[in-house]
């Protein structure tokens, strides 16, 4: 679900090769981009609901 939310952005404000490198990097455990993963979840929903 968080990979398909953040690639498949509403918002136009993602640059997809920047998410799809984050998500990437944090499922081979080559970083902890939780909380930057996090954040781009929550303004992706937040979006959603109040912008969308």
């Amino acid at each position: 679900m968080l990979m398909d939310t953040l690639r498949n952005s509403r918002t136009g404000y993602f640059n997809k090769s920047v998410i799809d490198k984050l998500i990437d990097d944090h499922i081979s455990r080559r970083a902890d981009n939780a909380f930057q993963l996090w954040n781009l979840l929550m303004l992706e929903l937040w979006y959603r609901e109040y912008v969308d």
